[in-house]
Parts: C-alpha cells; sequence; structure tokens
C-alpha cells in the first residue's frame, strides 16, 4: 500500500498520491545535501563531529559542551579548517577521503530514476561525494557534471541536457572543495553560486524545486544569495523534505511564520516532515521502480578516521590528543579551559618536532592567553612564534603570529599603538604575497584601528577603504557591512 496521510489545517491527504500526480504534471528541479548520503555509509556533519570528538583527551563535561556548542554554533567549514593547522597538505588529503566512501542510497537511485523517466534534468547539490554521478551511471544516463566554480557563469541552460551542478566541488578535485573558510569565503564564492542558485530557484524552466536532506546552513556563499529571492514573486515552488525519525506521524507546512528558518517569508516554500526514506519508497513504488528500496551501508569513514588519526597521532609525537582538545575548547571560546592543553603539549613537544607543528602549538596557546587578557604570557610565547615563523617557507605563515603580537601591543594602551601599527603593516606586506586578498583584511582592519587611536582619522579612512573593497568581492558580509560603517563613522567625525 502505498497511502502515507500527511496532516494540514484539520485535514489529510495521500501525499504520495498527491506528489506523485505533481511529479507526472511536469519536470522538477532536484536540491540535495549531505542527508541524502546518510544511509550510504557517508558522514553526517553530527556524526564526523561526534568522531573527532573520541579523539580528544576533553572531559566528558567539555564534550558534550564542545560538541554542542560545534554543531549548532560553530560553522562546519570553521571546525575543518582549524583541525587543517595540524595536517600537512598530504594529510589534509588523507582526511578528505572519508568522502570517498559509501554507495548509492535511495535518494540517490530515486533522483536518478526521475532523471532517467525524464522528469528531472537539472540536480543541484553541495555534496562532495560522487554517489549522483555513480547512481546515474548505473542506469546509462548521459549527464554534464559542473563542479568547477569559475564555470558556472558558462552552463549552457537552453540545451536539454542533464546536469549536476556540484555547489561546494567535488572529491575528485580535493584541492578545490570549498570545505573551509578560506576555501568558501574566497573572493568572487557569492557570485560564482548566484548563477545556479537564481536559474534553480527563479529563471529556470522546471515547475518546482525538491529538497532533499539540505540544512540550510552554508551562510558564507549560498544562503545570502537564498535570502534575495525571499520576496521574489519569480521563485518556484519549493517542497523542503525534513528527515525526523522512523515512524514519525508526516506534518505539512508553510516557512511563512517560521522565524528560525531560512525559508521563512517564502510565499511558496513548503516542508513535508516525518519519515522521508519510507515516503521515497512508497513513491518509487507507485512509480513502479523496481530496484529502488531503503538500504543501510556500514559506516566506512568511521573505521577509516579512526586508523587515520591513529597514524597521525603516533606521526605527531602522541600529543595530538591534547592539540585537538585546546583547538576545539578555542574554537568554542572556552579560552582558558583550553590553556592547559596547549601548556601540555608545549612541554611535552620534542625538540625535534617539525617547526610548523611547534607554531601551530604557540599560536593557538597564544590566542587563549590573549582572550584571557593574559598579555605578557602571549607577549612572550608570540616573540618565539614568530621567530619560528621566519624560518618556514620564507615567512610565508609570519603574518598571523605578528597580528597577533600586535593585538598584545595594542591591548597593552596608547603607548604601545605605534609598536602595534608597525607589526599590522608587516603583517599586510607578508599577507600581500598570498594570492588571496582576504587574508590582508584583519590586518587593514588593525591598522585602521590603530591610527584612529593615534588621531590620524584620513589614514584610518584609507585602511577601511580598501579593505572595504576586498570584502565587497568576497562573501564576508558582516566585515562588509563592519567595514562600511566604521568608515561611515570616521568620514562623520
Amino acid at each position: 500500500m502505498n497511502l502515507i496521510f500527511c496532516k494540514k489545517k484539520e485535514h489529510s491527504f495521500d501525499l504520495v498520491e498527491i506528489s506523485y500526480e505533481n511529479l507526472q504534471k511536469g519536470q522538477y528541479a532536484i536540491w540535495c545535501g549531505a542527508g541524502i548520503s546518510f544511509s550510504s555509509g557517508l558522514p553526517t556533519a553530527k556524526g564526523l563531529i561526534n568522531k573527532i570528538i573520541e579523539f580528544t583527551n576533553l572531559s566528558t563535561i567539555e564534550k558534550k559542551y564542545v560538541t554542542d556548542l560545534v554543531l549548532y554554533k560553530i560553522p562546519f567549514e570553521r571546525l575543518i579548517e582549524s583541525l587543517f593547522t595540524i595536517m600537512d597538505d598530504v594529510a589534509q588529503k588523507q582526511f578528505l577521503q572519508i568522502f570517498e566512501k559509501g554507495q548509492p542510497s535511495i535518494f540517490h537511485n530515486f533522483i536518478a530514476q526521475l532523471a532517467l523517466e525524464k522528469k528531472v534534468k537539472l540536480i543541484l547539490t553541495t555534496n562532495f561525494d560522487t554517489l549522483i554521478e555513480e547512481a546515474l551511471n548505473n542506469r546509462g544516463i548521459e549527464f554534464i557534471v559542473y563542479n568547477e566554480f569559475e564555470k558556472f557563469d558558462e552552463i549552457n541552460w537552453d540545451n536539454n541536457n542533464i546536469k549536476v551542478i556540484k555547489l561546494h566541488g567535488c572529491i575528485q578535485k580535493p584541492e578545490e572543495l570549498a570545505i573551509t573558510v578560506g576555501c568558501i569565503a574566497k573572493p568572487g564564492s557569492v557570485k560564482y553560486v548566484q548563477n545556479p542558485v537564481k536559474h534553480i530557484l527563479s529563471k529556470g524552466i522546471h515547475e518546482g524545486i525538491l529538497i532533499f536532506g539540505y540544512s540550510f546552513s552554508d551562510r558564507f556563499d549560498i544562503s545570502p544569495v537564498i535570502n534575495t529571492f525571499r520576496k521574489d514573486n519569480e521563485s518556484k515552488q519549493i517542497i523542503n523534505f525534513e528527515y525526523t525519525y522512523p515512524d514519525d506521524e508526516f506534518t505539512c507546512g508553510t516557512y511563512k511564520h517560521n522565524t528560525f528558518h531560512f525559508l521563512r517569508g517564502y510565499e511558496k516554500g513548503e516542508f513535508i516532515k516525518g519519515d522521508i526514506e519510507l515516503f521515497i519508497e512508497r513513491l518509487s513504488n507507485k512509480f513502479d521502480f523496481k530496484a529502488i528500496k531503503r538500504e543501510k551501508y556500514p559506516n566506512e569513514w568511521a573505521n577509516y578516521l579512526d586508523e587515520f588519526f591513529q597514524k597521525l597521532y603516533i606521526k605527531n609525537y602522541k600529543i595530538l590528543w591534547d592539540l585537538i582538545s585546546g583547538i576545539l575548547l578555542n574554537l568554542v571560546g572556552a579560552h582558558n579551559e583550553s590553556i592547559a592543553y596547549f601548556e601540555k603539549v608545549l612541554e611535552l613537544i620534542p625538540t625535534n618536532a617539525p617547526s610548523r607543528f611547534k607554531l601551530v602549538a604557540m599560536q593557538n596557546i597564544a590566542n587563549s592567553y590573549i582572550r584571557s587578557e593574559k598579555i605578557i604570557e602571549a607577549q612572550k610565547i608570540l616573540t618565539k612564534a614568530i621567530t619560528i615563523a621566519d624560518e618556514i617557507e620564507d615567512g610565508k605563515y609570519s603574518d598571523y603570529a605578528l597580528q597577533q603580537l600586535s593585538t598584545v601591543y595594542y591591548q597593552l594602551g596608547d603607548i604601545c599603538t605605534r609598536k602595534s601599527l608597525q607589526l599590522s603593516n608587516a603583517a599586510l606586506d607578508i599577507a600581500s604575497k598570498q594570492s588571496n586578498p582576504e587574508l590582508r583584511m584583519p590586518h587593514l582592519s588593525s591598522i585602521a584601528s590603530c591610527w584612529m587611536k593615534l588621531g590620524d582619522f584620513d589614514a584610518a579612512a584609507k585602511a577601511f577603504s580598501v579593505a572595504l573593497s576586498i570584502s565587497s568581492n568576497s562573501v564576508s558580509f558582516p566585515k562588509t557591512v563592519q567595514f562600511r560603517n566604521r568608515l561611515f563613522i570616521i568620514k562623520s567625525e
């Protein structure tokens, strides 16, 4: 039996029947996120965070505190970026191999079958894995994959090809994955995703959009673009399938009055909550898609990470657990608590450890000292850190340590402001040699603050103007607003 009754406004209807009829009327576009790969044996953000917490020396209370904040308050990309500071390029690529695991789930197979039946020709995804492509290939379907950000503007929407657009890149090109803040917030990121997101939400010829397993948490690039369509009368009908738990009652509604969801205010945005895998299975039966059924594949990625971190632990002098503990506590703002872990790392780290590893430990504990207002301790550790940073790749990583030391002198009072300015300018010189202009923004902001403290508002305005021009071409919207407001205040003086 296919019947699934969905309650809405005191009446119920057969959700499968309604969805089947809508899909028969015309083409739909698909938008999917990490949730569709959960039963494939790939990690969700929550699963990955819980696994990473295992590789720490945090107390039970600290683990719960960190898990809750990282899961609900900290961008996933910020977590990965923090972890990558303790890995070299080889280790980072090995870590990312978790996204090469798994097998197509009921979602991937259902999407592919809809494409085979010519009900779907546009598939948008933020997933790094290639399980959608595998499901399409298994059915002999011809399709085009777009996974290079710079090529999104070149998509030919007028041809009849099935298109798979991977907004955050593909695991086949790990160096281009939008998995850290530095990658996802690089200049032009919003511009790159704007074309495909705008097309699927408003401009395409499809009747509507089916959203599976997407969390709407991409605050750096996709969410700002979605926000521009909230009151767009041309926006498509959106049905967001939210998975709850097996055997849960199916419910439906709109996001019109939901102030906590990113689709709030969307006139054509609806949700369906319940056991979505059950819904897909019943809908597949209605279509007579014989080969599609619910399956749960083993979590190979979890076993892979166990081996990966154990090797990294041995390679990094058995101090890795304390270092990760401190980094995670720092990430969630528990700076006082993180100091003990970092001090233990610096106490146990051998003299022959790689310089980059020492630098990461020193910069992290310096950050904790600064946030905990232990200025003298921060000054001492950063003086050593700058010496080490100067020896690594011609001082490529010195700018961050210099900027931290600039912050220390800035906090010491007016008498040290010029020293702070000197250090920020030195940091800016180093950052300016890198290809990513966003690396210059914190130094420009610090320079402007120093000039304001020294009373030279013209020099401060000049620094803020340069920072504003960089942030305006990137996805740093909060920074853009901050720079614009501060520039306005200066010019009003």
